[in-house]
């Protein structure tokens, strides 16, 4: 895989399921680094945002947005296991 220019950032989504201890929930980690983070899965919301919304955590946790700022996602794909794979290449100021 060729590297590609920052602040592209490639990020990966897994559903899991409820435990005896948990509820529902999203992980998305950075393909490059491996850095992740888990967020509890929202009923209101469909599968899809529920998985994006993940990614856009991990992009604030990466310091990739500003609370003013919302990430294009240039492309998202399905992967095997019920995740998708997020491509963030620019940042937009929200109302553009």
């Amino acid at each position: 895989m060729r590297n590609l220019p920052l602040p592209v950032r490639i990020i990966e989504t897994t559903y899991h399921g409820p435990t005896n201890f948990r509820g529902s929930r999203v992980t998305a980690k950075v393909v490059s680094t491996g850095k992740r983070v888990t967020v509890a899965w929202d009923s209101e919301l469909d599968p899809t945002l529920n998985h994006y919304r993940a990614a856009l955590e991990m992009c604030a946790l990466m310091d990739m947005v500003e609370p003013s700022q919302v990430p294009d996602a240039c492309a998202m794909t399905g992967v095997d296991g019920g995740g998708y794979l997020f491509v963030f290449d620019r940042i937009a100021e929200v109302g553009q």
